[in-house]
């Protein structure tokens, strides 16, 4: 599977917006499920499947739209191979945000089958892997005195099938 994350923030000091940052992620996704299915009459059967994902993040970036005329906006690679590039100082590399390209989670996916063709499906995705790397973890609470929650990825799906022919 492919699919596109992502996530966005507003930081305010003083009750006053200071920027916003929107990080995009694109993944590639291997779902492992076991399922059932069962016929509740013969046209309409309802079915679920659980298993495990692993996925790799070939692509990414975090943009910081700042609100001040002072800042120019920008746009870095959500892995950080280009802070360096951009000629940054290193502590303000480590302020930088670095995510990882792995991660693994638990999938749960369930829903009905309409006369072999039509169907609905409600699906969630929970990750299992904190996507922030530790250096940035450990500046900012070096900074700000407040540990970071963990981040993780969560989705959920709704999706309405059709399918033009079956075995």
């Amino acid at each position: 599977n492919y699919s596109m994350l992502g996530a966005a923030e507003k930081y305010e000091a003083g009750g006053k917006n200071l920027f916003r940052c929107t990080i995009t992620e694109h993944t590639l996704q291997i779902p492992i499920r076991i399922g059932f299915q069962y016929n509740i009459i013969p046209d309409l059967g309802i079915f679920c499947e659980f298993g495990p994902f692993f996925s790799f993040s070939p692509g990414g970036n975090i943009y910081f739209d700042f609100d001040s005329d002072l800042l120019k906006d920008k746009s870095y690679s959500l892995f950080g191979e280009d802070y360096k590039e951009a000629g940054l100082p290193g502590d303000i590399c480590n302020a930088l945000p670095s995510f990882t390209r792995a991660d693994w989670g638990l999938g749960l996916r369930f829903g009905a089958e309409y006369m072999e063709h039509y169907s609905i499906n409600f699906g969630l995705e929970w990750g299992m892997t904190d996507k922030l790397k530790g250096d940035y973890r450990n500046w900012y609470a070096k900074y700000t005195g407040h540990e970071l929650p963990k981040y993780k990825n969560f989705n959920f799906a709704i999706t309405l099938g059709y399918r033009f022919w079956n075995n």
